[in-house]
């Protein structure tokens, strides 16, 4: 299933993870804290918004959702 946001309605991932409760946000910090960034980095990237491509990929691993923000795929759903 895909759901097509228009710019307005763009889920990043600052969002998502403000959305969650305490427990998953734990979660995705130890997904990638120490292995693919520092805590800083980490919340640093969060506050600007500054991901890499390599970022985007690991939280499609572990979301399954797209939180680029390129004009044809700007956030998917997988069923």
């Amino acid at each position: 299933m895909k759901v097509e946001l228009t710019k307005e309605q763009q889920l990043n991932f600052k969002d998502y993870y403000n959305a969650l409760v305490e427990s998953k946000k734990a979660d995705i910090v130890k997904f990638f804290v120490p292995k693919y960034m520092s805590i800083a980095t980490f919340y640093y990237r969060m506050r600007t918004n500054g991901w890499t491509e390599y970022d985007y990929e690991k939280m499609e691993e572990l979301t399954t959702l797209n939180f680029r923000s390129d004009e044809n795929k700007i956030c998917t759903v997988a069923e």
